[in-house]
Order: C-alpha cells, then structure tokens, then sequence
C-alpha cells in the first residue's frame, strides 16, 4: 500500500499532520498527491544516479543552485541538491578569477637607486636614522 493511500484512509481516525509526520512525508506532498498533481517521482538512489549524469554532463560547472533548476527543468521534483552532491563527493569546480599583472618585475632596474650617491655604513643597530622630506614642486 503507498504511504499517501494509507494516510487517505487514516485521516478519519487520526489528524493529517500527525500521520504525515510519523511516515516522514510532508503534507504539502501528501495534498499534492489528493489533488491529482503528478510529478516526476524517482527513489532515493535514481536521483543521486540521474544527478550524477546530470553533474558530469556539465563538466563539473555546475553548483547545487544551477542544478537545482536543471533537475526541475527536466521534471523532477528536489529540494536537497546540496545534501545529495556532499553525501557523493561531488564539487563543483570554481573558475580562478582574473587579476592582472601590473608589475614587471623582470626588468633588471634597481628598485630605488641611492641618488644621494652617499654610502652609509651602520656597524650597531640604531646608529642611523633616515629623515625624508617631500618638496613638491607647485606651480600657479
């Protein structure tokens, strides 16, 4: 007997919400079913298969989200991707972002050349201190 059967014929005796809840079904599933709404019901272990062909078709690019929608565009009825993708081991691949290089470092230049031309020699730490001062050249 199907479990939305044996709910139809026990709701006379015992409230819908109690029975749904101790056969583990949501009541929004059971009255989709009173209502004659069918869908695309596969077990447990069919889903997990069919995600998998749907996930590999996809070369790996596609997340729970998008799968999500793809499963539903093709008729089934899930809620728990995220969940079926942890328990298989399967994870997305995330595409490195783009950042450009700017700096060239292989230029051979001296990063700061000492235009002072003075050589300090510092034989004890604190010995020498540098103070730097900024002129800027304004014009009016």
């Amino acid at each position: 007997m199907d479990r939305y059967e044996f709910v139809k014929k026990e709701q006379i005796n015992y409230p819908t919400k109690i029975i749904c809840k101790v056969l583990n079904i949501s009541r929004s599933s059971y009255y989709e079913y009173v209502n004659g709404q069918i869908h695309n019901r596969i077990t447990e272990s069919g889903l997990s298969d069919e995600l998998c062909r749907v996930f590999q078709a996809n070369k790996r690019r596609r997340g729970s989200r998008r799968l999500k929608v793809k499963m539903q565009e093709m008729g089934y009825k899930v809620g728990r991707i995220r969940k079926l993708l942890k328990e298989q081991g399967l994870k997305a691949i995330q595409p490195h972002s783009f950042v450009p290089k700017t700096t060239q470092s292989k230029h051979g230049l001296v990063a700061c050349p000492n235009l002072l031309g003075i050589g300090f020699e510092v034989v004890r730490p604190n010995q020498a201190k540098c103070i730097t001062t900024v002129i800027a050249d304004i014009r009016l």
